[in-house]
């Protein structure tokens, strides 16, 4: 870990972080701009402490998403967070993703909400969903597909007919196709007729992960589709 070269010594801090020596990388002080100055090293030190998991590492993982200088330190201390079991983290997080305090992290936030697993991160999940930002819609739409609420599916039905963004409606379907509400089917099926190429494939992993036989007739007539790679993924949503 104290090597020159900052790639070798962020590949050894996450080890570390994998075999559960995150005091070890507290005491060190890696998430101190001070004492470690390379930002790529800080941002592998915040992710092996998300990998430790552990709560005492989420009041460095705090102040590192309130005071580090690189935004890309930031968001990974905001993903880790989401992985730790530390007072305070959903509040820090959802400020993050509401009120950008802590600078352009809303996405890694919504991200770390859904890492979190906590169910007072559907409200700010869902309220994201809503926003006119791009990198908040799609961050939102990946947190609650993370955070695998039942509560998440009328949010979710809503984005994937998201009508200025199609990356959102490229998100929304695998999720349906997971969480299963009884709107999943139509929205999906409607996701076949997207204009948009990867909207269609996302579509069609929706309806794979989904498996209701009743998908089957539009499946079939799908298969006349243009896009190569959509007609594979129509064909694997019938296996």
């Amino acid at each position: 870990a104290g090597h020159r070269d900052a790639a070798v010594r962020g590949a050894a801090i996450l080890a570390l972080g994998m075999a559960g020596k995150g005091r070890d990388l507290l005491r060190a002080g890696v998430l101190d701009p001070s004492q470690e100055r390379d930002a790529l090293v800080r941002a592998y030190a915040a992710l092996a402490l998300g990998i430790w998991g552990n709560a005492d590492a989420a009041p460095a993982l705090l102040c590192c998403l309130e005071k580090d200088p690189d935004a890309t330190v930031k968001g990974c201390a905001a993903l880790a967070l989401g992985k730790t079991q530390g007072k305070g983290r959903v509040e820090a997080l959802t400020e993050a993703l509401e009120n950008r305090r802590y600078g352009s992290v809303s996405d890694y936030a919504a991200v770390g909400l859904g890492l979190s697993k906590e169910p007072s991160a559907l409200p700010p999940l869902s309220k994201a969903l809503s926003s006119k930002q791009k990198d908040v819609l799609i961050g939102g739409c990946i947190g609650l597909t993370l955070l695998g609420n039942p509560g998440a599916a009328d949010p979710l039905s809503k984005a994937a007919q998201h009508r200025q963004y199609s990356d959102v409606r490229e998100f929304a379907p695998m999720a349906l196709g997971k969480l299963r509400p009884p709107s999943a089917l139509d929205r999906l099926i409607a996701g076949l007729d997207d204009a948009q190429p990867y909207v269609r494939q996302s579509a069609a992993l929706g309806l794979a992960i989904l498996g209701d036989p009743k998908a089957c007739p539009i499946l079939q007539r799908a298969l006349t589709e243009k896009d190569a790679e959509t007609r594979s993924l129509i064909a694997l949503a019938f296996d």
